[in-house]
């Protein structure tokens, strides 16, 4: 397969690729959301961790480096219940090249505190190459969810992005191609 095909490039930047997208959306308390994320990311980083370089979160202007305790930080934000209940927390971290040059693997965490009733959105991109084995990807998720509450989810060909800063120009790329290749 031509990866270059159903990747979006700007110049040295890569800011769409294709993957295998795992998501979950929960409507349960903070608190029973809490040790779910918290499992679901140590998970990931137990699976893909080692491939994460940057990451940031819904307040932060640009990008930092990944450290040890980087995947521990949407774990805390439940234990303030008034930013929970009056915010939307993010969290998102790479594996490209660059803090601008995204690639997958990667997790993005959505805390939609505010709207009624309030949300959480566990999401994983996945190397689209794990579609051949899809055995691999069913260990994965039932290891990473065993402790969600988990509420509707899905999985499939997506893309990753980081849709804060790049939706205006990753949506009119891959509509295109979603509908080709569905």
């Amino acid at each position: 397969m031509d990866r270059s095909k159903f990747t979006l490039r700007e110049g040295d930047r890569t800011v769409a690729s294709l993957c295998v997208e795992v998501v979950a959306f929960s409507y349960s308390t903070p608190v029973a959301t809490a040790r779910g994320f918290d499992h679901a990311l140590h998970t990931f980083a137990k699976y893909y961790g080692k491939n994460l370089k940057f990451y940031r979160t819904g307040d932060m202007k640009s990008y930092r480096e990944v450290e040890n305790r980087t995947l521990d930080i949407p774990y805390h934000w439940f234990s303030n219940e008034k930013d929970i209940a009056t915010k939307m927390l993010a969290f998102f971290a790479h594996s490209g090249a660059s803090k601008t040059s995204i690639d997958i693997p990667g997790p993005d965490v959505t805390l939609w505190g505010f709207h009624k009733p309030p949300f959480w959105v566990f999401r994983a991109a996945l190397p689209v190459g794990l579609a051949d084995h899809p055995d691999e990807i069913v260990a994965f998720v039932r290891e990473a969810l065993q402790e969600f509450p988990l509420t509707t989810g899905y999985c499939g060909y997506s893309y990753f992005c980081d849709f804060a800063l790049d939706r205006r120009k990753v949506e009119p790329w891959a509509g295109p191609l979603l509908l080709r290749h569905p």
